[in-house]
């Protein structure tokens, strides 16, 4: 993990869009998963699994790595947060038997190597299936992470002053409802 955020990922940002430069009102960092346009069966069949689990690895790391030079600089920052945009998730390129065990995989590595440096996991314009896929990882998710996860259907005005609550629409792209020039 010492070297991860130096590797070369060129290749899953394409496919796989992300963002760390957005900062929620409290000073907290902010990932954002686009998986709106992730798929997840594709990585798995075409032998990708690994790298995809090793790309999200580093987002964690990203965020984390953020939140401790906040710390040295003096800043009572403490945790980060998880925004993603769940639009179009679907149970082929999503929750596929593969794509599940990614899903576990992701989840309990963040569970396991960063226990509660989560703040909240929101997902928003999410399908039923979100609900389907997230009722199945509950079993191997850490009681803190299961209780720091708000999912929001495609009611966009619900979700949207969720985030406005939460994060200016200035540090957020267009994609999470705000106004800000997407890195992706």
């Amino acid at each position: 993990m010492d070297t991860i955020c130096n590797e070369n990922f060129d290749d899953m940002k394409r496919e796989f869009p992300t963002s760390t430069d957005t900062f929620d009102k409290e000073g907290r960092p902010v990932g954002t998963l686009d998986v709106s346009q992730w798929n997840i069966r594709n990585a798995v069949i075409t032998g990708r699994a690994q790298r995809l689990l090793r790309y999200t690895n580093m987002l964690m790391e990203h965020v984390t790595r953020q939140v401790l030079e906040m710390q040295k600089n003096k800043l009572n920052v403490t945790q980060w947060t998880v925004v993603m945009n769940a639009e179009g998730v679907n149970m082929i390129n999503h929750g596929c038997r593969a794509c599940i065990q990614i899903w576990v995989q992701f989840m309990t590595s963040m569970d396991n190597h960063y226990p509660e440096w989560l703040h909240e996991f929101i997902a928003i314009d999410a399908p039923l299936t979100t609900y389907t896929i997230v009722r199945i990882l509950q079993p191997f998710l850490f009681r803190h992470t299961r209780e720091h996860m708000r999912l929001f259907g495609t009611d966009s005005q619900n979700w949207r002053r969720y985030l406005d609550s939460k994060i200016s629409r200035d540090q957020r792209s267009e994609v999470y409802g705000g106004n800000k020039k997407s890195t992706y």
